[in-house]
């Protein structure tokens, strides 16, 4: 009885850990949808080009990775805002996802060819210890990654509601037109907030570097897990979506744990069917 109690404790100590790595990886494509209703299909593929921008700045110079996971970001958000500004701006709806989609395919192919298709994962020796208690086992680096990737959901869950810029979001995500006629800079606001879910995909995809392996062709599976929390969160709604990351998560690692592990990166996919089966706007957002 002892050891079943461990196992499910040690099951939802996982999960808990993997939702919020999820929340934050989730996060950049929520927003992204529910301020210019883009689906971006690439936002994986930027968080696996953040791995690698860590791993590398790691390997050939020695930087700490979560230097790194901040000097990716920045580049990232550079890069957001030049992609929305000459490509992005110029199409919408479908377009705008076919696009991204082609763009992802893009960079998946220059990092193989670049880096090759191995495996690789950001060592952090400081990381490699475990804490324990009763049996339980919290790996140090999935740890530290979701109090890291909770503390950037709570910075952009409070930028959003507090600041004058995240207000401005805010209302552009409700109607744009009306932000617009109330003094808004309705471009500046895509602009940005397209940056900025560019930029969260950096700082997640560091944390994932750091906690799995990872390749340039592991962005297919991240993208599709990505998308069913948003769905499933509702498209476009932040609580919504860490909400869902929680459930998935926990879900994963249920299942892993009682199950097999090779039924774990079919829950998402299961949960994304029943959700547009069952309710198609999700816990909190609006109907697709």
């Amino acid at each position: 009885m002892a050891g079943e109690v461990v196992a499910l404790t040690q099951a939802l100590i996982t999960g808990v850990l993997l939702g919020g790595m999820y929340a934050l990886m989730s996060s950049g494509l929520s927003l992204i949808f529910g301020v210019m209703d883009i689906a971006n299909a690439a936002q994986a593929t930027f968080a696996v080009l953040a791995a690698y921008i860590a791993y590398w700045m790691q390997t050939l110079y020695g930087i700490d990775p979560f230097i790194g996971m901040v000097t990716s970001a920045i580049a990232l958000f550079l890069i957001g805002v030049a992609l929305y500004k000459y490509m992005v701006s110029r199409v919408r709806g479908l377009m705008a996802f076919a696009l991204l989609y082609m763009l992802a395919m893009f960079l998946e192919n220059t990092m193989i060819f670049t880096w090759t298709n191995l495996y690789r994962g950001i060592r952090v020796d400081y990381l490699t210890k475990s804490i324990g208690f009763s049996g339980i086992y919290v790996p140090l680096d999935r740890l530290v990654g979701f109090l890291i990737a909770i503390t950037g959901f709570g910075i952009l869950s409070y930028f959003l509601k507090y600041s004058y810029l995240g207000k401005a979001i805010r209302a552009t995500m409700q109607n744009p037109t009306a932000a617009s006629l109330m003094g808004i800079n309705v471009r500046f606001i895509y602009l940005f907030s397209f940056g900025l879910g560019i930029a969260l995909s950096g700082f997640a995809g560091t944390i994932l570097g750091i906690v799995y392996s990872f390749n340039p062709t592991v962005a297919d599976e991240w993208i599709g897990v990505m998308f069913a929390i948003v769905v499933f969160g509702g498209l476009g709604s932040l609580m919504g979506t860490f909400i869902a990351s929680m459930i998935i998560g926990i879900v994963t690692s249920l299942v892993g744990t009682y199950a097999s592990l090779i039924w774990s990166p079919l829950i998402a996919f299961a949960i994304l069917v029943i959700t547009l089966w069952v309710k198609p706007s999700g816990l909190m957002g609006r109907k697709i």
